[in-house]
């Protein structure tokens, strides 16, 4: 943990949450488009990855960050502020392991007034506002803070 209260490197888990993570997002139709060039040609269609596809290293980090927190934490309730990203498919899946969201469209109705310190939140890759921060912080939860490191610097000059 930092000396700030956030938890910022994960928990050393990456490797048993490896085969998970590639089991939920890896592709066997993107992984030969990209063995052949990018390109997947099926009959008369003709399929063009792009060269920069998939997630950027603040997504990967974000995602990898929440499945070491389940991992870490499985019989605690675990919270995300809101999206880890804007991937519907990737906040689907934390709904499934378990992961409740404090708001936005996905929210389960649970509150930061409602939180204490058996409580895990992930702050999102994005970041979250300093309020919302020092209210989380307040209600004693553990937080691990995904944000983005390129996100990070942005909030930090603004």
């Amino acid at each position: 943990m930092s000396h700030d209260g956030l938890i910022r490197k994960g928990f050393g888990l990456k490797r048993e949450v490896a085969s998970e993570l590639g089991r939920d997002y890896d592709s066997s139709l993107v992984r030969r488009a990209r063995e052949q060039g990018q390109e997947l040609v099926v009959g008369g269609l003709t399929l063009r990855l792009a060269e920069e596809f998939g997630f950027c290293y603040g997504v990967e980090r974000a995602v990898d960050y929440a499945y070491e927190t389940r991992r870490k934490f499985p019989d605690r309730r675990c919270f995300i502020t809101g999206e880890i990203i804007h991937t519907p498919r990737v906040n689907a899946r934390l709904r499934e392991l378990g992961f409740e969201f404090l708001d936005g469209t996905l929210g389960s109705g649970a509150r930061v007034e409602d939180l204490g310190p058996e409580d895990v939140v992930l702050l999102p890759a994005f970041g979250v506002t300093t309020e919302l921060l020092d209210r989380l912080r307040a209600s004693g939860c553990v937080l691990v803070d995904t944000t983005c490191g390129s996100v990070l610097a942005v909030w930090k000059n603004v």
